[in-house]
């Protein structure tokens, strides 16, 4: 789908992404996955975490994106998730350390060793149907929404 942001090669972009990423959360996911969408062909605004939540991804279908349901999601090469802000307290059901106050936005590489990369690769065992990521974040409490590109 051809826009004003351009158009998005899902295989580089996940291919991108993981070249990039590094093994230890650096609170940079945005940044990283705004470098790997702009080198696979889309140059949307940078943006950052929060902004990303926020706005609950109206960038991304702006850009083409569209808002998949969490029910029966099977995860394809490209996918984008992004987590909103989380900030529960232990006592509340969240694990201790569950504060995440900008969000989260990953990508799904396809890769079997690891499938969900943001500045990190994410190898972390997800809930069933949910995406993988840090803790804190694998809780019935933590809302998260997943786009895919249209081609």
């Amino acid at each position: 789908m051809e826009n004003k942001y351009g158009q998005l090669d899902k295989d580089k972009f996940a291919k991108t992404i993981y070249e990039q990423s590094v093994s230890f959360p650096t609170h940079r996911c945005a940044r990283f996955v705004h470098a790997a969408m702009k080198s696979a062909g889309l140059d949307l605004p940078s943006l950052n975490a929060w902004q990303y939540s926020h706005q609950k991804g109206a960038v991304l279908t702006a850009a083409g994106f569209v808002q998949l349901s969490p029910v029966g999601y099977r995860p394809q090469v490209g996918d984008v998730v992004i987590w909103l802000p989380c900030l529960g307290k232990p006592t509340e059901g969240y694990p201790k350390g569950a504060q995440h106050k900008n969000g989260h936005i990953q990508a799904y590489t396809g890769r079997s060793d690891y499938p969900w990369v943001s500045d990190f690769r994410q190898n972390e065992k997800s809930l069933p149907g949910l995406p993988a990521t840090g803790p804190g974040w694998q809780t019935k409490r933590a809302v998260y929404e997943i786009y895919r590109y249209t081609d």
